[in-house]
C-alpha cells in the first residue's frame, strides 16, 4: 500500500518492496513502506514467521496513511500474520510528516501494552541488533558500538 515512484521521472506501475525470506525453515517478513494491508496477513496463513517488520511513523495529516501505518496499524497488521515478534521501523531518524518524532514510539508501546503484547514487541535503537534462538525464546540484545 505505497506508491513505487522513486523520483519524478519514474512510473508508479513499479510497485514498492516487501520481503518474505525462508532459510531453515524459519521465515522473516519485511513490510517495507506501507500503509495497513491484509496481504500480510494472507502471507502469514502461508508459512510461519518469527520476525516481522512493520514501519510505525509518517502518518499525519491522516491522508498519509493511505500509504504509512499508524503504530496501531502495524501492531494489527503484526497479529494478523501470527508472527513471533515484531521490530518496528520507519521511525525516530528524521521528520518524515506532522506527527512529533518521539509519538509513534509512545503510540506503539502504549497499544501493544494495551493488547497484552509488549513481549513481542522488539525496539531497537540504532546500531543494536537481536537473536532468536528459538521459536519460544525471548530475544537476545546485542549493542554494537557506532563506526
Amino acid at each position: 500500500m505505497h506508491w513505487g515512484r522513486r523520483s519524478p521521472f519514474e512510473d508508479e506501475e513499479r510497485g514498492y518492496n516487501s520481503y518474505l525470506i525462508t532459510k531453515n525453515g524459519k521465515s522473516i517478513l519485511f513490510a517495507g513502506d506501507t500503509g495497513y494491508s491484509k496481504i500480510f496477513g494472507e502471507k502469514g496463513r502461508e508459512r510461519e514467521i518469527l520476525v516481522a517488520f512493520f514501519p510505525i511513523s509518517a502518518y499525519k495529516p491522516d491522508w498519509f496513511q493511505r500509504n504509512h501505518a499508524t503504530p496501531e496499524d502495524a501492531l494489527k497488521m503484526f497479529l494478523e500474520t501470527g508472527a513471533k515478534f515484531m521490530v518496528p521501523i520507519h521511525w525516530g531518524t528524521f521528520i518524515l510528516s506532522h506527527e512529533p518524532l518521539e509519538e509513534p514510539l509512545e503510540r506503539l508501546r502504549a497499544e501493544a501494552k494495551r493488547l497484552g503484547i509488549e513481549d513481542w514487541v522488539v525496539v531497537l535503537q540504532h546500531g543494536e541488533s537481536f537473536t532468536v534462538l528459538g521459536k519460544n525464546d525471548l530475544p537476545q540484545r546485542t549493542q554494537r558500538s557506532p563506526r
